[in-house]
């Protein structure tokens, strides 16, 4: 038989420690010990109005003496999360050697084909004029690495080749520079793209809004509408709205089933 958890009765200094504790790591568990409580009080007294109402004191009063303001931090949180690895490199169908070449023939470059038609010259000029005989071609010139692929090619069939990219990071969105972390080169010259975890992003904006306690012991509730309670749901559109992350305009919340 479960025990069963009696309500606390504490004075407002004690819940004070708490949410100053609470705030040093969101762990609702590790601030109750901190207080000398049991860890399973934390979910409780983070439930509580008066101690909800000491959070915002606090929170409002370190970012007068920081100038760092909640909204800004969320921004930044939000920003990765919502980050498109996509930005950072990928994966692009291109064409193939024959895509785009006279009768689909093998395609060379503008360079390929100047060298070839130099080679062939040098070893024309050591035959008889009467063995001598043009360059075949095949497919011309004006090759592009990163050109699509051609629908009706007869070698690739309209599928292309795959071709690894790396994005050029001076040029990223805000969102794609706060999920790069930079790339490691091994000794084989092979390169690997690091970037930060989204998902743990995503716990941090929950844990910024309230909806879940990093270090409760439960899983955090994802930062979806539709498993979300209505609560939740208006305390996240009006923090992403005063984080400038909405638009001002009418979100409607569904009765919960």
């Amino acid at each position: 038989m479960s025990k069963r958890v009696p309500t606390l009765n504490l004075p407002s200094d004690r819940l004070r420690r708490f949410a100053e504790e609470y705030l040093l790591d969101c762990d609702p568990a590790a601030a109750a010990e901190r207080c000398g409580l049991e860890p399973v009080y934390g979910s409780l007294l983070l439930g509580r109005h008066d101690v909800q109402t000491k959070l915002r004191i606090l929170r409002n009063r370190a970012q007068s003496h920081t100038e760092i303001y909640a909204d800004a931090v969320l921004r930044r949180w939000w920003q990765l999360a919502t980050a498109d690895p996509r930005e950072l490199t990928g994966v692009h169908r291109v064409n193939c050697r024959h895509c785009h070449g006279i009768d689909h023939r093998y395609q060379h470059t503008v360079d390929e084909l100047r060298t070839a038609r130099q080679r062939h010259e040098i070893e024309q000029r050591r035959l008889p004029e009467r063995d001598r005989v043009p360059l075949d071609e095949l497919g011309g010139d004006g090759f592009d690495p990163w050109g699509e692929p051609h629908p009706e090619c007869t070698e690739c069939g309209g599928r292309g080749l795959p071709q690894v990219w790396v994005a050029d990071t001076r040029h990223l969105s805000p969102a794609a520079a706060l999920l790069y972390e930079g790339v490691e080169v091994s000794r084989d010259g092979s390169m690997r793209v690091k970037m930060r975890d989204r998902g743990w992003a995503d716990q941090m904006v929950a844990a910024h809004l309230g909806i879940a306690a990093r270090g409760s012991g439960r899983e955090p509730v994802p930062l979806d509408p539709a498993r979300m309670s209505d609560e939740q749901l208006e305390l996240a559109v009006e923090s992403f709205r005063r984080a400038g992350l909405l638009e001002n305009e009418q979100v409607e919340t569904a009765d919960a089933e």
